[in-house]
């Protein structure tokens, strides 16, 4: 089973290798998930609780990760909240600043937070190279992490390189189980 900090890092993982754009993920009160996903580099994570929320951060922030809070707030009309939040979050008007005239500035903040975190976090790939195995292999090898991990040619080779290196370099029972996760990708981690 997977815990937040398992997810943080499939979803840091997703984005890195360029399979997709945002990671919509969670916890019971997000805040966890958040902390997990916000230790890798090239993640913007909102916490996102109402449609304002969703509305401010698709045009301030303009992240790549959302944080639900899963065990709050979606009893009576949940699926309302649910389905306005996400209307105001993919926004065709995305980085668009809000108010409007606040645009350039907000879009300087992004930038600087940017140059941030890449000068404050590794590279995806080193990142992989030092976390402990107790976090990586339950990962990456977990069924549907390893089906959203099956890196396609053209996608981050540094990240696929480093990820196929930490399943060789582990204990001949995780890897043993990682390579029967992996085998079941198909087209993945072909030499």
């Amino acid at each position: 089973e997977l815990q937040y900090i398992h997810t943080g890092l499939v979803s840091a993982l997703l984005i890195a290798a360029d399979r997709v754009d945002m990671v919509i993920g969670g916890c019971g009160t997000g805040q966890g998930y958040m902390n997990s996903v916000m230790q890798y580099r090239g993640v913007v994570c909102g916490h996102l609780l109402t449609p304002l929320d969703a509305f401010l951060f698709a045009r301030i922030n303009a992240g790549n990760v959302v944080a639900l809070a899963l065990n709050q707030g979606w009893g009576w009309a949940g699926d309302v909240n649910l389905r306005m939040l996400f209307d105001q979050l993919f926004t065709d008007d995305r980085a668009g600043g809000f108010p409007p005239h606040r645009a350039d500035p907000q879009a300087a903040s992004r930038d600087l937070l940017k140059t941030v975190g890449e000068a404050s976090h590794r590279c995806m790939a080193g990142t992989i190279k030092r976390l402990p195995e107790e976090l990586l292999i339950p990962a990456i090898t977990h069924p549907a992490a390893a089906a959203a991990l099956g890196f396609m040619p053209g996608k981050n080779e540094a990240v696929l390189a480093a990820l196929k290196q930490a399943t060789r370099d582990s204990v001949p029972r995780v890897r043993h189980e990682a390579s029967i996760a992996m085998a079941k990708i198909k087209g993945s981690f072909k030499n």
